[in-house]
């Protein structure tokens, strides 16, 4: 077991100290998150107060080594967050919980880190509802009315909700001005003026608002990336 942390943060490393205890354990700057030969490590810890690209950089190279990876913070972190790590390929998202943790399992430090775990959704107010990806790293929670991609979060109308789930039930399939206008508005818009809403929705979403392309024949596609 060889274990690396990289952080800034006094607190974190001072929590991993006492959990690792004299397990082989070196800690690293942020600032040397490019510098280090990550395949000499079985486990590999990022801690952070918040995550930044540099960040999620790290943590995509990182995890083409054969350690595992792991996100360890130290306050609640965005639902868009968490479901971009996981689907990284963060081995797990850790919470920095106070200090009357005890080490008699550090010998099993995947059952450690398991006992860490970190689920941003369990925390929200709805707990039965989760955000659907809608791809390039963002998401969308149909209840709540917000997208979010990277840190930021976007609150969407009631219409440009129900438009962004309508492209989501008619993914690779060509749909028209006329079928958004008699979805969404029961036929009270002009057709004509449909492209310069799914325009604003576009806007919201960020990188995904490129994933709903126009067709020279009339309409519009959304295909979601894999």
């Amino acid at each position: 077991m060889n274990v690396a942390l990289f952080t800034d943060e006094e607190s974190i490393v001072r929590f991993c100290s006492y959990l690792f205890n004299d397990a082989p354990f070196t800690v690293f700057s942020r600032g040397n998150l490019t510098s280090s030969n990550y395949d000499i490590y079985s486990h590999i810890i990022l801690g952070v107060d918040q995550i930044n690209e540099k960040d999620w950089e790290f943590l995509r190279i990182a995890i083409t080594s054969r350690a595992s990876v792991y996100l360890m913070v130290q306050n609640d972190i965005a639902v868009g967050e968490e479901l971009r790590a996981k689907r990284m390929g963060v081995a797990n998202i850790l919470k920095t919980p106070k200090y009357h943790f005890l080490r008699e399992d550090v010998a099993d430090l995947d059952k450690v880190f398991s006992q860490l775990a970190y689920l941003a959704l369990s925390i929200r107010e709805d707990k039965n509802a989760a955000p659907i990806y809608v791809g390039r790293d963002t998401f969308f929670h149909p209840e709540q009315l917000w997208v979010q991609h990277d840190s930021m979060r976007m609150d969407l109308t009631e219409k440009q909700a129900k438009l962004l789930q309508y492209f989501l039930d008619h993914e690779g399939k060509l749909v028209t001005k006329y079928d958004l206008a008699n979805y969404i508005w029961g036929g009270y818009i002009k057709p004509e003026g449909i492209p310069k809403f799914i325009s604003r929705l576009k806007e919201k979403l960020g990188p995904a608002g490129a994933l709903i392309t126009s067709r020279a024949v009339g309409g519009f596609l959304y295909i979601r990336e894999k």
